[in-house]
């Protein structure tokens, strides 16, 4: 919905369709308000002409097997962060949108936002000196009014205590900053929501 109604204010893009199995109760009035096909049938959209690109905003888990099935389909993908559950799996689908000398964008926003932009040209501009440590901490209580059998809340979509909906961001901009890390170390817990899902890395 954020998605859709975002895109609305600009006349770059035109959302001509939504897939979705199983729709909210509020999605026809969105699509008729947004001018958009509601789809149940992802091979739908797929073989739909009129669809040139595809924005994966689905549960995290689908994103390999989507992502590969838009480029065999033609389409440019633009897929939510994190790109895929695995490593091997990220190669997969990089792999695919070479072979379709197709356009793969990754939901990374955050690190073109002004205020990062301005600490990437304070870093990059040496005004700061030699970078030696960064930290960051991401605190909130957003998906606490979640459903508890939100995908979002479930351990095998959404791993390491939400962090895949989060403190991406925050690894994704280390990383762009100051390259590729050599270990990682992390920890999980339960702290305020019910097992089995954890709310702190």
């Amino acid at each position: 919905k954020q998605i859709v109604k975002s895109l609305a204010k600009t006349d770059r893009l035109k959302v001509v369709a939504v897939f979705d199995p199983m729709p909210p109760a509020d999605a026809p009035l969105l699509a008729k308000e947004q001018g958009f096909k509601l789809e149940k049938d992802f091979d739908k959209v797929l073989a739909d002409k009129a669809v040139e690109g595809l924005i994966l905003t689905t549960p995290n888990a689908f994103h390999e097997e989507q992502t590969i099935a838009g480029f065999k389909a033609g389409k440019a993908v633009f897929c939510e962060k994190p790109l895929t559950m695995t490593g091997e799996g990220a190669k997969r689908m990089v792999e695919a949108a070479d072979k379709a000398g197709g356009v793969l964008g990754v939901g990374h926003e955050r690190r073109y936002e002004p205020a990062f932009e301005e600490l990437f040209r304070l870093v990059n501009s040496g005004a700061i000196g030699k970078l030696l440590s960064i930290e960051a901490n991401v605190s909130h209580n957003q998906f606490q009014a979640l459903d508890k059998d939100s995908w979002r809340k479930d351990p095998k979509m959404s791993p390491a205590g939400l962090y895949t909906g989060t403190g991406i961001h925050m690894t994704d901009i280390f990383c762009a900053m100051a390259g590729t890390p050599v270990e990682v170390r992390a920890e999980t817990d339960t702290l305020v929501y019910e097992k089995p899902t954890e709310d702190y890395v």
